[in-house]
């Protein structure tokens, strides 16, 4: 696993689906809201509503259409024997190094519409955040789960040597006299 993947190809439909939904739900309160407010409303406050309302729709239409494809070309991950490196944005990207000596837990999370798409998503957290790998086709993500998690028994289990050995190495030294 030594250089850069790229995210499923399904990736794109599944947040252009997730984002479709969330515009459609805006959509439905601001209609929603314009028939209860307005004869509630001064006509004037009721306008910019609406064209602060049909401004952020298409931004959020622009969102949902033209983003993930985008934001598909720039996602990109690697996971080495020291780090996980992965790459996200689209007008700015965010670029992480995780070192896996620092990995505290290593979870598969699968929402609706990933379930439906069978994309799961990898979340790796340390000791203070959470950080996500999405959308990966099922094999990949327990691929991932299992190297991640072998590395993370390793640590533990070097971990609870040094801790045995310098125990080991305070009882001889008491025993010496030193």
């Amino acid at each position: 696993m030594e250089e850069y993947k790229k995210l499923s190809p399904k990736a794109k439909t599944s947040w252009f689906i997730a984002r479709i939904i969330s515009t459609l739900s805006l959509f439905i309160i601001t209609i929603t809201s314009y028939f209860f407010f307005k004869n509630k409303i001064s006509s004037s406050f009721l306008k910019i509503s609406l064209i602060i309302s049909a401004v952020l729709l298409i931004l959020l239409l622009l969102n949902a259409l033209i983003y993930p494809w985008y934001e598909y070309k720039q996602w990109k991950y690697m996971i080495s024997e020291d780090d996980i490196r992965f790459s996200e944005g689209i007008f700015f990207t965010k670029n992480f190094i995780i070192p896996i000596i620092r990995l505290q837990e290593i979870r598969l999370n699968q929402g609706p519409i990933n379930k439906k798409l069978n994309l799961y998503d990898v979340i790796i957290s340390t000791s203070n955040i959470s950080h996500k790998i999405p959308n990966l086709e099922e094999s990949e993500a327990l691929k991932i789960s299992e190297f991640l998690s072998k590395k993370i028994k390793e640590k533990v289990n070097k971990e609870i040597l040094e801790e045995i050995n310098s125990k080991e190495n305070i009882i001889n030294l008491n025993e010496t006299g030193e």
